[in-house]
């Protein structure tokens, strides 16, 4: 054995011998325990992802690094998180595709690492690199008044997915982050602006619905109760041009059925009636409204029947929503037909 060649392991029959002089090994050593630059990056977005994607993003990952460099891939491991806090850690792409979870649990996150031994052409010796991603279905919403005001902090808690490159060579590092990027763009589905603009602002389009019921509420018992009034100056009136016993009988009728008292009472308990069903069905719409596409990762049976369950139920939200407010509407335009029904006209 030379005095160049260093002894990783050995036993009685076998030894590993690794040539390399010995001014390069303390070099060597901190090149395999890593002297890294991190990258990091976020992005949030809706998607809908499957056991098939985590399979395609390693695939895609692993024949870059091998194009572009002699690398070797010295682990992969897959960390899935499930509803409870449980996770389960995979060693392997093939643990992975065989796994399967057999507790009725919905999986909510995984972390995927890649460990790279790397070569590059203007280093003595392979390097090691590190990709890390992880994919979140839950995070708080950009939207969020909280994350307005603390948006540096907040970034990564609200995205949903999450990469950490730790790297010794800027370049390769840049690469990789990009080509992560654009994957993960193409995994990220965006809603049509028609439903986008009501969950993304359901608390206006509550308060608009309140507003516009109230208005038309108290709208229908002005209507009404001007009628009424009318009615009442037109009977007072007419009663002019009668005897004076007559218009005495009208008094005493007048005093004791008190219209205008009555007419005050309608308006009031229309009024009121307005703003309570008003703000009531405001509410109600507004709450519909607030339907925005959840995140799904299905890497079990249980999150494949939630999934099912979650698009069935946020199809039939749109359809009570748009009905809701069609309805609303509609009862709205009408408060004076209603409201003349009610007082009894």
């Amino acid at each position: 054995m030379t005095e160049n060649s260093f002894i990783t392991s050995h036993d009685d029959q076998h030894a590993i011998v690794i040539p390399i002089e010995r001014e390069a090994l303390g070099g060597f050593i901190g090149n395999l325990l890593g002297r890294p630059q991190t990258i990091e990056n976020a992005i949030s977005g809706n998607f809908d992802l499957g056991r098939e994607h985590i399979e395609n993003i390693f695939h895609l990952v692993d024949q870059r690094i091998r194009q572009q460099n002699r690398g070797t891939l010295i682990q992969f491991t897959v960390t899935v998180v499930y509803a409870d806090d449980s996770s389960v850690l995979l060693n392997s792409l093939e643990d992975f595709i065989n796994y399967r979870e057999v507790r009725p649990q919905i999986s909510v996150s995984a972390d995927l690492s890649w460990t790279y031994l790397i070569q590059f052409e203007d280093k003595p010796i392979p390097e090691k690199q590190v990709i890390e991603l992880s994919i979140l279905t839950e995070g708080i919403r950009p939207t969020d008044p909280i994350a307005i005001f603390l948006r540096p902090r907040l970034r990564k808690a609200r995205s949903n997915f999450i990469i950490r490159i730790q790297h010794t060579a800027r370049s390769w590092g840049v690469d990789v982050e990009h080509l992560l990027m654009g994957q993960i763009k193409s995994w990220i589905h965006n809603e049509p602006w028609t439903k986008r603009i009501f969950y993304q602002n359901s608390g206006w389009v509550a308060i608009f619905f309140m507003l516009l019921l109230w208005g038309l509420g108290c709208w229908g018992t002005y209507e009404v109760t001007e009628h009424l009034l009318n009615a009442v100056r037109e009977t007072v009136d007419a009663a002019k041009a009668l005897s004076t016993e007559q218009k005495l009988d009208r008094l005493i009728e007048f005093t004791i059925n008190s219209p205008i008292e009555k007419i005050r009472a309608y308006k009031v308990t229309g009024y009121m009636g307005s703003l309570f069903i008003g703000t009531f069905l405001g509410i109600i719409i507004g709450t519909l409204a607030d339907n925005p596409p959840q995140n799904y990762l299905v890497l079990s049976e249980e999150s494949k029947k939630a999934r099912t369950e979650s698009l069935k139920e946020r199809t039939r939200n749109w359809t009570y929503f748009v009905l809701s407010g069609i309805t609303a509407t509609i009862a709205g335009v009408l408060s004076r037909y209603i409201f003349s029904l009610i007082f009894g006209e």
